[in-house]
């Protein structure tokens, strides 16, 4: 009876991962070909990797994210239940791995949103003071992003990009 119960739950976990993979496959689809786009518009050399890990970096809580600890949680539980064949330690293991990517994630967070405002001051000083010397808002936008270092000039650099697309600042 415990075997059974056992081939039921790996049977009802392998249906759950092929699932799994299938959506995640089809929205990574979609994924690489928004970054594409999004990498002829930017700059060349942005690879797909690159572009995900910046999302990440930036907003810790969206959907890739999710996805990404969802499928963490399954495949180390499966791996733990093949491997070790206690479903114990499918459940702690997959929850535990589950937990792991969103810590990362938030900490590289942090840190990105750490040095984009230790820098922020300075950038609205160059602002500032470009605007004293008689350039526009657009103009002085462009000089900061030119000048700063990333985070600063990769947000402001956005926003300067939809501000010349005629997105109403």
């Amino acid at each position: 009876m415990f075997n059974l119960m056992r081939i039921l739950i790996l049977v009802l976990a392998l249906v759950v991962t092929i699932i799994l993979v299938v959506n995640l496959s089809e929205f990574f689809a979609k994924v690489k070909k928004e970054a594409e786009e999004e990498s002829k518009k930017r700059e060349k050399g942005t690879t797909v990797n690159k572009w995900v890990l910046d999302k990440l970096r930036k907003e810790p809580k969206n959907i890739i994210s999710r996805l990404l600890k969802v499928g963490a949680g399954v495949i180390v539980g499966l791996l733990a239940l093949v491997i070790i064949g206690q479903i114990y330690w499918f459940v702690v293991l997959g929850l535990l791995a589950t937990f792991i990517p969103g810590l990362i994630a938030n900490k590289v967070h942090k840190s990105y949103m750490d040095k984009f405002n230790a820098q922020f001051i300075d950038g609205l000083t160059l602002i500032t003071n470009a605007m004293r010397a008689g350039a526009s808002f657009p103009q002085a936008l462009e000089l900061m992003v030119a000048e700063a270092k990333p985070p600063l000039s990769e947000i402001f650099g956005e926003t300067l990009r939809e501000f010349k697309l005629g997105v109403p600042m």
